[in-house]
């Protein structure tokens, strides 16, 4: 995982988007967008590349440090935090562009840069979902259900959506001490000024580079001296405040070498921000209300990184739920019509970069096995345009299968996150099922369409 804060939150928010209890979560992207034309500062999730490249204004770096001076001088802050998310796909859940309204107690914690925390997310001022962090233990509390789930020593695995409310620039830049997470900033600019909740801000675009480890070299995996470093470049451009040197709102993009442009930029802003403010002990205080229930299938009660999403409904060696779906051309589909086929089910969404990137593995598959009894479906799902998967499809010029509107048949799986790749054999028996997207160019789903085919 990617060691910046922001990424680790965004990366969690595609890895545990549970699909068949909630509305679909967007994923990061550590993927290169170019330059666009005609890009300001008044539209921050488009980031043109700085002209000349890698050139610093000594002013544009002093803003920037006196930005990360004030974010590591936050003793507390209040604030609402609104997470967006644009760019090629032009689609994101709509839950994460609410809204949410956020304290926080910081640390200088080597480990935990927040020592108590609460989130609370409203829709037209009714109170939806509460995340309170205390120090110790956390609850996540479902207000519209009536229904709780708690965790100990970390709010990571109950979060969910609601990590969206964080303040992620500001995170980033914190602890103190310790820059593993933040690079080394090789190119800074000022693009412009603009007022922001009331706040004159300068808008400076910052380019920092941070080593990351890249796959093993082949047949060497288990040598830790065998695996290469790549450098990750982290563009932001952020919003400056001019009275207090707090970020206000800052956009990022990820480039790293050798990926697939995806086009994806998350926007974090701040408004109705009151900084270091006393805080009552009450605000985080963790209490099951009464007349609440526990909820059912909470997740683990661990950090996410170590026990993963949860587990599928199906495994291999399970008979695949059958399915009637439309095609692009509105012709149905089932899994019953396409017995004594291999079939590849990819479940995915306009707006998952991860599952963007995969789509082009697909297409180079559907090729190489025409003629042969494999059919590949992608499962479009998760969308709020009902028409936003087919015109993706076309728009890409892709030629393998489409099923729409697939939401119910990723609740039959219990999907954790997309895309979820699902062979199934000409028995109608899975063979191999895989949350996330494989690195290594179809190589794997190509040996297992081989192996079910050789049944």
């Amino acid at each position: 995982m990617h060691p910046s804060l922001h990424a680790a939150i965004l990366a969690l928010l595609a890895t545990h988007a549970a699909v068949a209890q909630s509305p679909p979560t967007v994923p990061v992207n550590v993927n290169p967008v170019p330059a666009v034309p005609g890009a300001s500062p008044a539209n921050p999730e488009v980031i043109p590349a700085i002209t000349p490249p890698d050139t610093t204004d000594e002013k544009a770096m002093r803003i920037h440090a006196r930005a990360v001076a004030a974010a590591k001088a936050l003793t507390s802050l209040d604030a609402t935090v609104t997470l967006t998310l644009a760019g090629s796909a032009g689609n994101m859940s709509p839950e994460l562009e609410e809204s949410r309204h956020t304290v926080i107690e910081f640390s200088d914690s080597e480990v935990m840069a927040i020592k108590r925390l609460r989130i609370d997310h409203s829709v037209d001022g009714t109170l939806r979902e509460s995340l309170i962090f205390d120090g110790t233990e956390a609850i996540r509390i479902e207000w519209m259900t009536k229904s709780y789930r708690m965790a100990s020593s970390s709010f990571f695995a109950i979060a969910g959506n609601l990590l969206a409310g964080l303040p992620t620039w500001i995170l980033d830049q914190r602890p103190r001490d310790s820059l593993s997470a933040k690079g080394r900033v090789v190119a800074a600019a000022i693009i412009g000024d603009e007022t922001l909740d009331g706040a004159p801000c300068d808008i400076v675009r910052v380019v920092r580079e941070l080593d990351m480890p890249g796959a093993p070299e082949a047949g060497d995996a288990s040598d830790t001296n065998a695996t290469p470093t790549v450098k990750l470049r982290l563009i932001e451009t952020i919003a400056v405040d001019r009275n207090h040197g707090t970020v206000r709102r800052a956009s990022q993009k990820f480039e790293l070498p050798g990926m697939q442009d995806d086009g994806v930029v998350s926007t974090v802003g701040l408004s109705k921000v009151t900084l270091n403010p006393i805080l009552d002990s009450a605000t985080f205080r963790v209490a099951v209300p009464e007349g609440f229930t526990k909820a059912e299938a909470a997740p683990a009660d661990a950090d996410f990184a170590v026990d993963g999403p949860p587990p599928l409904a199906f495994k291999a060696g399970d008979r695949a739920p059958d399915f009637a779906l439309k095609d692009l051309a509105d012709h149905e589909v089932t899994l019953s019509s396409l017995a004594g086929k291999v079939v590849l089910l990819d479940f995915w969404a306009t707006w998952c970069g991860p599952c963007r990137q995969v789509m082009p593995v697909l297409e180079n598959l559907h090729k190489e096995f025409a003629g042969k009894p494999v059919a590949i479906y992608g499962v479009n799902m998760g969308e709020r345009k009902p028409d936003a998967g087919k015109k993706y499809m076309q728009d890409k010029g892709y030629t393998y299968g489409c099923l729409l509107a697939g939401d119910k048949l990723a609740e039959a799986y219990k999907l954790p996150g997309i895309p979820t790749l699902v062979v199934i054999g000409k028995d109608g028996v899975i063979t191999r099922i895989t949350v996330g997207a494989d690195a290594d160019g179809g190589a794997s789903l190509r040996e297992a369409i081989n192996a079910a085919l050789a049944k």
